[in-house]
């Protein structure tokens, strides 16, 4: 396991009781259980997030162990308690960063089979924001190794994204399109994509970003850079089976009967139904996603 609640009635916890990978401790006493530096490993303390009744941090700072843990919190543990450090959501996998400032970011999922197949593929559009139990965090980062050696064809990166982490990309050749919306391109680091991405995939940007997104890496080495909507309509869908097409600023969807969703430039979603005729869009870039299509257009 790798989430824990502590009840208030517990009172004194001994050397070496939990396992190395606990990432989020919920303790529900106002005042601090007892305990030894050796009921937790280092990489507890260092990386664990400790939620703690609201108005006890002050306590849990002054007392040992508890003082040692590098990330406290307080927490209302009737909405957070049942939520656990992994969930998943529409097939992507999060994990809770912050719990006082409700934020998650999108990390690995683990393969289905051995090797290198693709666990996540075509083209995949991240929200902004992801429900668990009656919460809403904001998808705030992507982890290290997230879409590692993937089938991705196209990735959206909303505004909420504010830092990347290694190899984030990496070895996932395949993809031909990054669309990142962040006003203030997001902290990444050269090996975020390979070489090949880089090369030639084309990195779309919000209107006017382009040159401060090509004086920070990784964005400073895509070879093919394009602000968003600069291209006016495109990638609209006829394949014969299903259209999507715009009329008379109305998103048409012909042939199809599933979930679809819509966002706007800021990766925000701003519809979430099973309507073939989707109205009231302002002027502006969009993004539709079907079930297994994702369409960009201006309206």
């Amino acid at each position: 396991f790798n989430s824990i609640v502590l009840p208030e009635s517990l009172v004194y916890i001994g050397n070496n009781v939990f396992p190395y990978n606990l990432g989020l401790i919920y303790c529900k006493s106002i005042v601090p259980p007892g305990a030894v530096t050796g009921s937790f490993e280092q990489r507890i303390y260092s990386g664990a997030i400790l939620c703690v009744p609201v108005g006890s941090k002050s306590r849990y700072e002054k007392m040992v162990p508890w003082r040692d843990f590098a990330h406290i919190e307080e927490a209302d543990f009737e909405k957070f308690e049942k939520i656990d450090l992994f969930f998943d959501v529409d097939g992507l996998k999060y994990k809770v960063t912050s719990v006082s400032n409700p934020t998650v970011k999108v990390t690995y999922l683990e393969k289905e089979t051995a090797g290198n197949s693709s666990y996540v593929t075509g083209d995949v559009v991240l929200p902004d924001k992801v429900e668990r139990n009656g919460v809403t965090f904001t998808v705030a980062a992507i982890d290290d190794y997230a879409f590692y050696q993937c089938g991705l064809t196209s990735i959206v990166i909303p505004s909420s994204v504010e830092t990347i982490g290694n190899k984030a990309f990496y070895g996932t050749s395949s993809i031909e399109n990054v669309y990142c919306y962040g006003e203030t391109a997001p902290i990444g680091a050269d090996n975020t994509f390979g070489d090949a991405v880089y090369s030639k995939a084309t990195l779309h940007v919000p209107q006017g970003k382009k040159e401060e997104y090509a004086a920070v890496s990784p964005w400073s080495l895509f070879a093919n850079v394009e602000e968003i909507g600069q291209s006016g309509v495109s990638d609209l869908v006829d394949d014969g089976v299903v259209s999507v097409d715009c009329v008379n600023g109305s998103v048409i969807i012909s042939g199809y009967d599933g979930h679809v969703e819509v966002y706007n430039v800021n990766g925000q979603r701003v519809y979430d139904g099973f309507d073939n005729v989707v109205n009231g869009l302002a002027k502006g870039f969009y993004i539709i996603r079907l079930k297994d299509k994702t369409v960009k257009m201006s309206i």
